[in-house]
């Protein structure tokens, strides 16, 4: 019976035409290079985001001007003028953890620090926090929502026209074919209603 030698990859295997695996720290500089160096985005990777975004932009110099846009508001001093906002709603989320401690109520952490996050983020670029903090086991749906759609991303860049449709069906379909979704579908809906009541009341 003829042996069979086992063969050993190094640390950048090729798996497709258009991808490669990287398995050594040393490259890290070379992966995450600084903006000088020209590295258009995957269109296949991006999606269906088709490019309206700053994350979906393709190509570099498209991105470079679109981020340049945004690079204020995350300068060293823009983000001092929002420690405040920060240190509230840190404070917050330290006062819900005593009473969580005092009731003796499990507490899970990920979904914890999420809302945290997403409470600074919300209120820093809408004006309004989103509310996390305040809602019972700081609102895991919205952990599920958000892993869902990370996952569900994959599965987008085979089949780009699957969102689309997701997103135009009746809530009651979509929850029944994917929560995060129709989690989406709702919030999506209660801030247009917000912003069309804000935009009404300032006319």
């Amino acid at each position: 019976m003829q042996a069979h030698s086992s063969q050993v990859q190094g640390p950048v295997v090729r798996i497709n035409p258009f991808e490669i695996h990287v398995k050594d720290p040393e490259w890290y500089d070379t992966l995450y290079t600084s903006g000088r160096y020209q590295r258009d985005k995957s269109a296949w990777f991006v999606g269906r985001s088709g490019g309206q975004s700053v994350f979906g932009t393709i190509n570099h110099d498209h991105h470079r001007l679109r981020r340049a846009a945004l690079n204020p508001f995350f300068s060293k001093s823009s983000i001092v003028k929002v420690e405040p906002l920060v240190v509230e709603c840190v404070d917050k989320l330290c006062s819900a953890l005593n009473a969580y401690s005092s009731s003796k109520e499990p507490v899970e952490l990920q979904t914890t620090y999420m809302a945290l996050t997403l409470d600074v983020i919300s209120c820093y670029a809408f004006g309004k926090s989103f509310g996390l903090l305040d809602k019972p086991g700081f609102s895991p749906e919205w952990k599920k929502a958000i892993l869902g759609s990370i996952e569900a991303g994959i599965v987008n860049r085979h089949f780009p026209w699957l969102a689309t449709v997701l997103m135009n069906l009746p809530e009651s379909v979509a929850a029944a074919i994917s929560a995060p979704a129709a989690f989406f579908i709702q919030l999506q809906r209660v801030r247009q209603i917000s912003l069309i009541f804000n935009n009404t009341r300032h006319s």
